[in-house]
This record gives C-alpha cells, sequence and structure tokens, in this order.
C-alpha cells in the first residue's frame, strides 16, 4: 500500500460470506481503489472447501468480473443486504436430512445427518478418525451444507 493514508483500506479477512446466486455485495477494486456493488453470478466450490464467487460488478460503465474466495476481505455484504442475503442464503434443514459439515481437525468435508432442527441444526457426522461427533450450527453457517 503507498504511504498515503487517505486511500481506503479494505477490512481485515474474514469468515466465509453466506452468499447465493444473485445476492449484492460489495467488492474492492483495487485498480479503482473503492468498494463497488456487485452481484454474484455464481459460485464454485474451493479446493480447501471455502465457496468461491464470481462477482460482476460495475466501475463508471465499464462491468467487471472478479472471483474471489467467499471469506476473501475484498468482499462484504452491503448492510442493508445484509440481514436479507443472510435469511436467504439459510437452507431448510430437516431431521434424518443428509449434508456435510466442514472438518477443521480433518481439514476436509464430513458426511452428517441432521439430528434436530430449532433454530441451530444439530448435526452428527463421522470423523476422520471414525468416531461420531456432533456440532450444533446456525442454518447459514458455511460450514454446514446439505449433501448435493
Amino acid at each position: 500500500w503507498p504511504a498515503d493514508s487517505a486511500l481506503p483500506r479494505p477490512p481485515p479477512p474474514m469468515e466465509p460470506l453466506p452468499v447465493v446466486k444473485g445476492s449484492k455485495v460489495l467488492i474492492y477494486s483495487n485498480s479503482g481503489k473503492a468498494w463497488f456493488p456487485g452481484v454474484v453470478d455464481s459460485l464454485e466450490s474451493g479446493a480447501d472447501g471455502v465457496p468461491v464467487a464470481s462477482v460482476n460488478y460495475k466501475n463508471g460503465e465499464q462491468w467487471f468480473n472478479k472471483k474471489l474466495r467467499t471469506d476473501h476481505s475484498f468482499i462484504r455484504f452491503d448492510e442493508d443486504e445484509a440481514e436479507e442475503a443472510e435469511a436467504a442464503a439459510a437452507p431448510e434443514y430437516y431431521v434424518d436430512q443428509a449434508v456435510e459439515v466442514y472438518s477443521n481437525s480433518g481439514g476436509k468435508w464430513m458426511a452428517g445427518v441432521v439430528m434436530s432442527v430449532t433454530d441451530k441444526v444439530t448435526v452428527n457426522y463421522i470423523g476422520a478418525d471414525g468416531q461420531v461427533y456432533q456440532k450444533v450450527m446456525d442454518p447459514v453457517d458455511t460450514l454446514l451444507r446439505v449433501h448435493s
């Protein structure tokens, strides 16, 4: 970064955003040195399980596309859109549903099953060591997904 402290700086890294196709986000452009409104065009799985968002955004009259991990500091929700987008991103979970849980200790996605649903989702899954584990998670947690 240049020494000029007047330039806007992106925030520090964060948890992955619970975005879906069509989510309205803000994208930081190094060349434009500013945040620009954008829309998530598509999502793909990253090598480490963190989704990668393809975002279309407009800088002046020109359209751009940027692909970013959803935990990158150059992508964030517009504060007005954050609550609505989080609610829209939450899948409907039900008991006995096949899901996948990301295991930080195992470093990969693990098959699991929904045990109960309240305002949280309780999931049992088998860890890399063969033991059964349980996690209680928010339905919008990006470390929980429906088994495809």
